[in-house]
């Protein structure tokens, strides 16, 4: 397993407090964190990796929670960070709880982000067939795929999410995630490991956005089983990206929680 890219931002307070580590969710990247992470200096070193198959990170031919966790552990290892706050959204908080419920001695506290540990019924295949649409060796700017990518995707806010991930490399525009990795594993992302005989003891926090699915009242009860102490917050006005949609409640709430 090769070692995850990352970025890295230096706390500018004078008393530092434990590392907190940011793990993005599927089809994002480290820079998609940047504005919340530099906000987050006045306390704390802050690391963003790019998970496998996404940002700059390496690409491999799989991708479940198992490889995620264990580039995880790799991370902090390397890093030498005995103990971290985390925070980790979606695709990136199941990848963490994997590791939470395997590594607990690993982590001080532990917010995952509009993801419970169940098996979804969602469906990417709108989002994948558009992507698989954007003649990369045709198109001329990032412009001209954002409107290929508008005839199948409704929501501008997921098109220019996704159109965040494309780069121009050699003349010739390139996805920075592994599009046929995330194809050929879309049924085991979607999915959760079995963790039945397993328990995280610790307090932690799921942050969910009010107008999301992700995270409904009939998953409070497997939270609860991994997690017996987990306590459930709901952010008003804010769907499944809750750090975009409702930046200063999602700030102001992580910091309570760190504080």
């Amino acid at each position: 397993m090769k070692s995850l890219a990352y970025n890295f931002y230096s706390s500018q307070g004078a008393l530092k407090q434990i590392p907190l580590v940011i793990l993005h969710g599927l089809f994002g990247q480290a820079k998609n964190w940047h504005r919340i992470a530099k906000l987050m200096t006045d306390k704390y070193d802050i690391y963003v990796p790019d998970l496998p198959n996404h940002g700059k990170s390496y690409h491999c031919e799989d991708l479940n929670y198992e490889l995620l966790s264990h580039s995880i552990l790799k991370f902090l290892d390397e890093h030498h960070l005995k103990k971290v706050n985390l925070v980790a959204h979606s695709m990136g908080g199941k990848a963490t709880m994997l590791f939470a419920l395997n590594y607990p001695q690993y982590i001080n506290k532990l917010i995952v982000v509009d993801i419970a540990p169940i098996s979804y019924q969602h469906d990417f295949s709108n989002i994948l067939n558009a992507l698989d649409s954007v003649p990369l060796d045709l198109i001329k700017s990032r412009g001209q795929a954002e409107q290929i990518l508008a005839e199948s995707i409704s929501d501008q806010r997921i098109s220019q999410f996704l159109i965040s991930n494309l780069e121009k490399k050699d003349k010739l525009f390139q996805w920075q995630f592994n599009l046929a990795a995330i194809k050929k594993n879309i049924a085991s992302i979607i999915a959760f490991p079995e963790v039945s005989a397993m328990q995280y003891e610790q307090l932690c926090w799921f942050l969910a956005g009010n107008d999301s699915d992700y995270i409904q009242k009939s998953d409070t009860l497997v939270i609860k089983k991994l997690f017996p102490k987990a306590k459930i917050i709901r952010l008003k006005n804010a769907g499944h990206w809750l750090h975009v949609e409702q930046p200063d409640a999602f700030m102001q709430t992580i910091r309570t929680i760190l504080n």
